[in-house]
């Protein structure tokens, strides 16, 4: 790299001519030439800058710095930060495991969230349907027992009396014998206050 001093300079134009400080011939300085400056070249500059022959072989001047006035962002650039020494022992952070290790979590709670909702309704469906169970199968083991309460009497009074003609309790022999009557034979009159039970006053009513 060479040292000169911008002899000319024509702003307008954007081009002058550089003389080295080894006393060669004048060179050819464009502004595209100039770099890391943070003004436009005036004459009479201190400048460095390199040489080379362009197409026309002419001298031209390029990678033109002008002195005092470098770049602060250039001058950054150059200025390394100091490493920093790793501490000893110190856990490495690693996000993406303790973010999965969250994920992971959250789902095992809502997994188990999940169960226990399930559980709870399961429970619940059961315990209706026992009772749903319990409620429609008792009428019916009431009405079997009524029934039979009921009906076994009729049939065993109905293989001991037949209808012979008998309507009044006068001629009943016993309770079982009216209610026979009452159930099975036309005409009787033995329930006078039509609650299911002849004779009451004779036969039924002890």
């Amino acid at each position: 790299m060479q040292k000169g001093i911008l002899k000319r300079w024509m702003d307008d134009k954007g081009y002058g001519f550089i003389t080295p400080a080894d006393g060669s011939d004048d060179v050819f300085f464009h502004i595209s030439s100039l770099k890391d400056a943070i003004r436009r070249p005036v004459e009479r500059d201190i400048v460095y800058f390199d040489v080379i022959i362009d197409l026309t072989g002419q001298k031209r001047a390029v990678g033109v710095t002008i002195e005092g006035t470098k770049s602060v962002f250039t001058e950054r650039k150059l200025v390394k930060p100091a490493p920093v020494a790793p501490r000893k022992n110190a856990l490495k952070p690693q996000p993406h495991k303790a973010r999965a290790y969250r994920h992971r979590n959250s789902s095992y709670r809502s997994i188990f969230s999940t169960i226990v909702i399930v559980a709870l309704v399961v429970g619940f469906a059961v315990d209706k349907f026992k009772s749903r169970e319990i409620a429609i199968s008792r009428p019916s083991t009431v009405s079997e027992i009524s029934y039979q309460v009921t009906e076994q009497p009729e049939i065993q009074a109905a293989t001991k009396f037949t209808c012979e003609g008998k309507t009044r309790c006068t001629q009943m022999n016993s309770c079982e014998e009216a209610m026979f009557y009452l159930n099975n034979c036309p005409g009787s009159v033995t329930d006078g206050d039509n609650d299911g039970r002849p004779c009451e006053d004779q036969w039924c009513g002890h």
